[in-house]
């Protein structure tokens, strides 16, 4: 429980860095936690997420038998956290000691994850999805080691390693959730997935520590195309499965079947972006948009949707799915619009008033946290609950 807490405080400093840096690039400066905004991505990638998803493994390794042997799963959380702090503290200090132990505790927590993703994928049916759940720890463990010697800032390659952990990850779980209804046919489409996320992650991490420079511009390009045939592979195999989710009569499997279709959505539109932001040597002011349609489009709304599946089980209480609500993903979504649109829009056309727009979206962001932490707890405490536990697949239909 401690380690949850720790990571949703990670989870809301960097909201708070991510809002005042928003507001001070349209005209709002404040200053605000200015010291933390070139290592924004690095708070919320290791500090939140990669934090809260190692925690919500362990809580999967304690049920199988001869888990209490191991190590790995009881230290990776504690080396991670730590290292965020230290790593931190060595930037903003500017002692490369402190920086290069920040990056050595991170990596060593990276390490002790895939040990951990490992063992479960030895005793578990979903082979697929851990090997790319393990891709997306290697990735993080790439973009630790790079952490050590400068800061993601305008580095495509370093970026794009931080940012292929929770998305790798992500359709991992996607993934095994569409296992009942692979065949043969999709089984191979994922593997030929898998293969072409190991080659992007190879591509990204040749161009990490490169700024604007040719070989960061083709590694980015290349990398980013692959990352994108990755998400149409994954969501042609998932659609029907989400079709069918959306006749469920559980609240819970509708709930995350929307969410779900909404991220693909963002995840197409951001690396289309991307592709088009490389295509034009960087010169195309496409970066927020597509950053802000990958990390809050695709990832942001990918955990509202597995939130009310995965968050019960860590915190060992039941949940009522009556208490789900679709209003985060609205706040969150209009939240994205808003920054990618207008970003999109002062392409073509310069508004202040648009850029004043921009630059308070953030807060719409932390509103969304909030509705959706609020209905959790609605969720979770409410005495007439039901055991939740993974949303059942749909069967096959074989009429």
């Amino acid at each position: 429980m401690s380690f949850m807490a720790a990571s949703l405080a990670f989870m809301f400093l960097a909201l708070l860095v991510g809002i005042f840096r928003l507001m001070s690039l349209n005209f709002f400066a404040t200053g605000i936690l200015g010291g933390l905004y070139a290592l924004h991505s690095i708070i919320m990638v290791f500090g939140f997420l990669a934090a809260i998803i190692m925690t919500e493994r362990v809580a999967g390794v304690r049920i199988i038998p001869g888990a209490q042997k191991l190590k790995a799963p009881v230290v990776m959380v504690p080396f991670v956290t730590l290292g965020v702090i230290v790593e931190t503290i060595g930037y903003m200090w500017q002692v490369p000691t402190l920086r290069f132990l920040g990056s050595l505790l991170l990596m060593a927590g990276c390490v002790a994850f895939i040990a951990t993703l490992r063992f479960l994928k030895r005793n578990s049916e979903a082979k697929f999805s851990f090997d790319f759940m393990i891709l997306s720890v290697v990735s993080l463990l790439l973009a630790a080691m790079v952490s050590a010697f400068t800061i993601p800032v305008d580095d495509m390659g370093f970026i794009m390693l931080l940012l292929a952990f929770p998305v790798l990850f992500i359709l991992g779980e996607r993934i095994e959730l569409t296992r009942i209804v692979a065949n043969p046919k999709s089984n191979k489409g994922f593997r030929r997935a898998l293969v072409i996320s190991a080659v992007g992650i190879i591509l990204f991490a040749v161009g990490s520590g490169e700024r604007f420079t040719m070989l960061a511009n083709v590694t980015f390009l290349i990398g980013s195309v692959l990352l994108l045939v990755v998400f149409l592979s994954v969501l042609i195999v998932e659609n029907h499965n989400l079709r069918l989710l959306l006749k469920s009569p559980r609240p819970l499997q509708r709930y995350v079947s929307r969410h779900v279709r909404v991220a693909y959505g963002w995840a197409v539109i951001g690396m289309v972006l991307a592709v088009g932001y490389s295509l034009s040597g960087f010169e195309l002011d496409l970066y927020d948009p597509f950053i802000h349609s990958l990390t809050l489009g695709f990832i942001g709304t990918m955990m509202l949707a597995h939130g009310p599946v995965i968050l019960p089980g860590v915190l060992k209480r039941k949940f009522n799915e009556e208490k789900l609500t679709m209003l985060p993903l609205a706040v969150l979504t209009l939240s994205v619009v808003l920054r990618v649109g207008g970003d999109l829009f002062m392409l073509v056309s310069y508004s202040a008033a648009v850029r004043l727009t921009v630059g308070f979206s953030g807060w719409l962001v932390l509103a969304a946290v909030l509705l959706f932490l609020s209905s959790i707890v609605k969720g979770t405490t409410d005495p007439t609950t039901v055991v939740n536990h993974s949303p059942h697949r749909p069967k096959r239909n074989t009429d």
